[in-house]
């Protein structure tokens, strides 16, 4: 049975429960000591006997345990709970590269800082001596706040000590039913990622992770495995004997990037790249020569960077963030416009990186930033429109009134930058700029601060946001903002660990009733 929540193992208490698959139950539990969240990894008792399994559980926890890297999972501690051991690991939120890649294919960008983090993180292990040996979308994680994370070292191996596995090894992984293609073999790990001398049983160094990594950035560019068939007898042949046809990866840095890929799934380890650290740096001058042979920016392209909170409590910078994405999403209804999106912009929310350093990774011309001062319900919002390329200013304004006055500030932040920009508006989107996103300005912020506790993916957190929907919907009722953002709410209470089928279904209500 699963760990209920309040349950303790050693000093944690458990939250909730995050997943479960082959190697144990993963939760997500708190930290009294550091005050911290963490998930642990615990073995099922049913396992704790099974010494292949008692094995690679021990194997993953002693490999990451001497990894210290930005892109590889930080393990915290391990102990035992009921006869069974469990490994506590950092607590991340995001998705798997999976999840990311879902059936199509990434922009090439995008993979190329993907694959060079997962190099990165090669690289320090390879360094150590470790092996991961089965390296595939499931097992990377992209975190929220933009980093690449290399999980579950249950296969890895000291490559000092690996002494190679035999035929009797495929004899044994093959035989019975055919497993799936994401299914882990006892042995060799999963069919479609491994290299062709992982899939013969040989010996192995690190130029076989190297051969996986190629096989993501595959996938990150063409959407699918190259080497994926029918069953798993199927896939491991085609690893073994076919080429795989080229990703449609089309511009400049072409002809490199495939050279590259080409390079990486080269049958043969010593026509690889020999080392993970040298595929990095390939894949670093890649990303600087992409940025270097990229078009100038559309002369109508916009950044809004995070509204710093300079009002005296801490506490208000959801107010501040809540403010960006609306003039974000104001923004973003001017068709000649190009706005960055909300996600991208959200990256630099406390950075220290230049202007024009910020404009020449996102592609813009121009970029608006400001500040936002609450005291009580009196409110002052800065906004200054930059000429990101020069660090000129070129218009800055001060707004105040009260909270009741913010959806008219919003509306005059917009119209300011789309006369200073000499954007012309259509009758329609002129008509959308006035729109308010709710009558009430008092249910209103009972969203923006809903919205930012959902954001944190807490179970409290998700919990106190509901209340905060019902305030505003007592003040503002049948309000499709509020609603819409309920049903996010109770989607992500199952999401964390701490909701039920209920949930979902209320969740489905809710946004049946907001579009209607």
């Amino acid at each position: 049975m699963p760990l209920a929540a309040g349950a303790r193992l050693g000093p944690y208490e458990i939250l909730g429960l995050v997943g479960a698959g082959g190697m144990g139950e993963v939760y997500r539990a708190h930290d009294p000591r550091l005050g911290r969240d963490v998930a642990i990894k615990v073995l099922p008792p049913t396992f704790a006997d099974d010494a292949d399994h008692l094995r690679r559980f021990e194997r993953e926890a002693r490999a990451t345990g001497t990894l210290n890297h930005p892109n590889i999972l930080s393990v915290y501690d391990v102990g035992t709970h009921a006869g069974a051991p469990y490994l506590v690991m950092e607590m991340l939120e995001g998705r798997t590269l999976r999840q990311e890649i879902g059936g199509k294919p990434l922009p090439v960008r995008r993979a190329v800082e993907i694959a060079r983090a997962i190099a990165q993180g090669l690289a320090a292990a390879h360094e150590k001596g470790i092996l991961h040996r089965d390296l595939k979308p499931d097992n990377v994680f992209l975190t929220a706040d933009g980093r690449v994370k290399i999980l579950d070292f249950g296969l890895a191996k000291a490559q000092t000590t690996f002494p190679g596995t035999s035929e009797d090894d495929i004899a044994t992984w093959t035989r019975g039913p055919e497993p799936s293609l994401t299914e882990e073999g006892q042995v060799l790990g999963t069919a479609g990622y491994m290299s062709p001398e992982q899939a013969r049983g040989k010996t192995l160094d690190g130029r076989s992770d190297i051969f996986a990594l190629g096989v993501l950035l595959h996938e990150m560019l063409a959407g699918r495995n190259p080497f994926r068939r029918a069953t798993a007898a199927d896939t491991l042949a085609a690893v073994l004997r076919e080429e795989p046809e080229s990703p449609p990866v089309s511009g400049e840095l072409s002809k490199g990037l495939l050279a590259l890929l080409g390079r990486c799934l080269a049958k043969a380890p010593e026509l690889r790249f020999q080392f993970a650290r040298d595929l990095a740096f390939a894949l670093d001058a890649l990303a600087l020569a992409r940025e270097t042979a990229r078009a100038e920016p559309a002369e109508k392209s916009l950044v809004v960077l995070p509204f710093e909170n300079l009002s005296p409590d801490p506490d208000n910078a959801f107010f501040a963030d809540g403010l960006t994405e609306e003039l974000i999403a104001d923004l973003s209804k001017v068709q000649a416009l190009r706005v960055i999106s909300r996600t991208s912009a959200m990256h630099f929310k406390g950075t220290t990186k230049a202007l024009p350093e910020i404009a020449r990774e996102l592609n813009v011309r121009y970029a608006l930033e400001g500040s936002v001062r609450r005291a009580g319900t009196s409110l002052r919002i800065t906004a200054q429109l930059i000429d990101a390329a020069t660090d000129v200013h070129l218009w800055a304004e001060k707004y105040s009134g009260t909270l009741d006055d913010v959806f008219d500030m919003q509306e005059k932040v917009s119209r300011a930058i789309v006369e200073a920009l000499k954007v012309p508006l259509s009758f329609g989107e002129s008509r959308k700029l006035v729109e308010w996103p709710t009558r009430d300005a008092a249910a209103y912020e009972c969203y923006l601060r809903a919205r930012a506790e959902v954001l944190s993916f807490e179970p409290l957190a998700v919990d106190r946001a509901v209340d905060l929907l019902d305030e505003g919907l007592r003040r503002s009722p049948g309000d499709p903002l509020l609603l819409a953002c309920k049903a996010y709410a109770h989607h992500a209470r199952v999401n964390v660990g701490a909701g039920r089928n209920e949930d979902l279904e209320l969740a489905e209500s809710l946004a049946r009733e907001a579009l209607a």
